[in-house]
């Protein structure tokens, strides 16, 4: 059977075609969380507070961005491609919601991200899980996209994805999603930010540690970015200086 694509489907199709045009490279790291589940296992134990790993991982990436100036970076692609050197630092994160009979991806962002503590970037991204779809005004473009016939949502989309500044307001300058809850290892989700993480399950593994094999928490940090926008020698620099971070945060 046959079906048109049902409405809550039309958000992320436009989001897949728009992200075709970027020329994106992958990038994988594997990560010691040692020191972030204990610094975790702490934080709820002093506040109460029960802090995501893609809080971490957004708090984490928006101050080694402020490192790196130049992968803060967006680009447009066209017969006269620009370049954006953002000003302010916003992440864009992923959610699973069930919309009637469908489960999609929706989007949120925490904008100016690097000013944000650890649980105001969670208080923001609670906001968007406990947001009601159909009502809530955080959803309020994404149900306008759904609502209007596929071709007229994609010229929209391709509208205001392609003014540099609202792109940066709308998606954020970078991307955070995670599947690790689901078991997954590894995976490399399209972005239409410059860079984008993909968070992979954390699991015991044995590692040589002074010519000692022992057993510790790894994750598979996975990083896509966009080659037009950055050089993959900066792109490696900045992703070894994510995970550094991770695993000596205090």
């Amino acid at each position: 059977m046959i079906v048109p694509l049902p409405k809550q489907r039309r958000g992320t199709y436009n989001f897949l075609r728009f992200a075709k045009k970027f020329d994106t490279i992958h990038l994988s790291i594997e990560v010691d969380a040692t020191l972030l589940k204990e610094h975790r296992i702490q934080r709820y134990n002093e506040t109460g507070n029960k802090i995501s790993y893609t809080t971490y991982m957004i708090h984490i990436v928006s101050q080694v961005l402020k490192k790196y100036p130049e992968v803060n970076v967006s680009v447009k692609h066209s017969l006269f491609p620009k370049l954006i050197r953002h000003s302010v630092i916003s992440a864009k994160f992923t959610l699973d919601k069930q919309l009637a009979e469908e489960r999609i991806v929706l989007s949120g962002v925490v904008h100016e991200s690097d000013k944000k503590s650890l649980e105001e970037i969670q208080e923001v991204i609670s906001k968007y899980k406990n947001s009601d779809y159909h009502r809530g005004a955080l959803y309020k473009n994404s149900r306008l996209l759904s609502s209007v016939p596929i071709i007229l949502g994609t010229f929209l989309y391709k509208k205001v994805m392609n003014n540099l500044h609202k792109r940066e307001q709308i998606q954020g300058t970078f991307m955070v999603s995670s599947l690790g809850h689901n078991g997954v290892h590894s995976f490399f989700p399209m972005s239409s930010s410059t860079i984008c993480f993909g968070l992979g399950g954390i699991s015991d593994k044995p590692v040589v540690m002074n010519n000692e094999i022992v057993i510790r928490p790894i994750f598979n940090l996975n990083m896509s970015f966009d080659h037009a926008a950055i050089d993959g020698a900066v792109a490696a620099d900045f992703l070894k200086e994510v995970k550094e971070t991770i695993e000596t945060i205090k």
